[in-house]
């Protein structure tokens, strides 16, 4: 009995073992091709998941800039060799959705890594009528990137600033951070902070069917947000720096508005301006503006600095010895090298010294004196250790001006003194002989004030 058990055990552990064989040989063998060619229909899709950007925030915490979710649609590259598969995905593409591809124009966008950007779906209906025709296009999937959007606009355009598409610099430098779909500043803001606000994208790795749908995740890792920016500004008070200037009927010019103990600015406003929302749309519009809109006039433009270097010369004079006591008539001109330079009083303020001069902005007492006790070197020595002439420390990148001296004078061959440090300097010719060099600043065509 025991021996007719084993005997049956041992045939039908030979039958089992010869239909194993023939299983495998059938699946390997006989319909290898076929599974092969099944298994390379189900495949990994690498997916890029954009990170926001941070916000930024006024001081009472009201948005300047923020992400908003925009949809899009990606081929995967993959399916670019499956020739078949791609001809009828761009086929159905044109149909659904009016979009004429060539295999060869994703041959040269492909890096076969990166998903190719079809189109961006620009309402409800366009997505719904992806997903009802998903089917039809394997290896086209939906995915979200951001859009920047500024709910100020035009009204705090050069404080904020605009994003774009990465170059390859900022895909060198950032690495990990970002991909090729997201934002990164151009300007303003979110230019210079963009170490901060720019976030990190993460990457989904996806397990696709032959047909395109999502059967499971094989690897995931979140994106993380860039932080959040709050800034000294007050949206209240720009608005208002805003409208005030643009219903002023100027063309042109700047507004800016600093909280004199401590630094902080509240407000600035360069006019005329753009929309940061519309600045591709618009931007052959603007490039060719006379104005430059794009132009920041609050921070590169070059203006004179007016009375607000006699702080400056005033501290000089007392370190040469001049007493604050010490003082002049104030007629209301001062010659020179036969021009005649007038102070903003025509009339005159009578005598003046050091404290009255500052209090009444008289200009003669500044001609005399710094004409008489300092000379060019020693003005300059002064209004550099004030800072004049350079860039004022700041998140936004500025002008640093001009501090005129006699070796700027020579170079240049000028046979003229200056009023002014920027780029528009006007000019009143002197004889070398009668002075080396000089320094002014001024109000306009009607007003000239030179110190020397």
């Amino acid at each position: 009995m025991k021996r007719r058990n084993f005997v049956l055990f041992l045939i039908l552990s030979i039958f089992l073992y010869l239909i194993l064989v023939f299983r495998l040989f059938y699946l390997q063998v006989l319909k290898g091709d076929y599974y092969k060619h099944l298994s390379k229909r189900n495949y990994i899709r690498r997916r890029i998941i954009y990170s926001q950007r941070g916000d930024i925030l006024d001081r009472r915490n009201q948005s300047l800039a923020y992400d908003v979710p925009e949809y899009a649609i990606f081929l995967d590259p993959q399916i670019i060799q499956e020739k078949e598969v791609v001809e009828n995905t761009l086929k159905n593409l044109k149909e659904i959705f009016g979009i004429e591809i060539s295999i060869q124009s994703l041959l040269n966008k492909s890096n076969s890594i990166e998903p190719i950007l079809i189109k961006k779906l620009t309402d409800q209906s366009e997505i719904d009528k992806f997903y009802n025709n998903s089917y039809r296009l394997p290896g086209v999937f939906i995915n979200m990137i951001p859009k920047r959007f500024y709910p100020m606009g035009e009204e705090c355009a050069h404080i904020i600033g605009y994003v774009g598409y990465p170059t390859k610099k900022h895909l060198e430098e950032y690495k990990d951070r970002i991909f090729h779909q997201s934002l990164v500043g151009k300007q303003g803001l979110e230019s210079s902070l963009e170490r901060f606000l720019q976030g990190s994208v993460g990457v989904e790795e996806l397990i696709v069917n032959a047909v395109g749908k999502v059967v499971g995740v094989y690897k995931q890792t979140s994106p993380k947000k860039g932080n959040t920016v709050v800034l000294t500004v007050d949206s209240r008070v720009q608005k208002i720096a805003y409208e005030v200037f643009r219903d002023s009927g100027h063309k042109a010019g700047a507004v800016l508005i600093i909280k004199a103990d401590s630094g902080e600015v509240i407000a600035m406003v360069s006019y005329p301006s753009f929309d940061p929302n519309k600045i591709y749309d618009m931007w052959e519009e603007y490039v060719n503006d006379p104005l430059t809109p794009l132009f920041n006039r609050a921070l590169q433009a070059y203006y004179p600095p007016g009375s607000v270097i006699k702080v400056g010369l005033a501290v000089g004079l007392l370190q040469e010895g001049v007493a604050p006591k010490d003082g002049v008539v104030c007629k209301g001109s001062f010659p020179l090298g036969g021009k005649v330079f007038y102070c903003w009083k025509r009339g005159g303020h009578g005598w003046v010294n050091l404290k009255t001069a500052i209090r009444d902005s008289c200009d003669v007492y500044f001609y005399h004196y710094c004409y008489y006790r300092l000379g060019p070197r020693k003005m300059e020595s002064i209004l550099k250790q004030f800072s004049f002439g350079e860039s004022v420390p700041f998140e936004l990148p500025n002008a640093s001006g001009i501090l005129p001296n006699p070796e700027w004078k020579r170079k240049g061959k000028r046979t003229v003194v200056w009023w002014g440090y920027g780029k528009y300097v006007h000019r009143a010719r002197i004889p070398k002989s009668d002075i080396a060099s000089a320094v002014f600043d001024g109000y306009g065509n009607n007003q000239r004030r030179c110190y020397l």
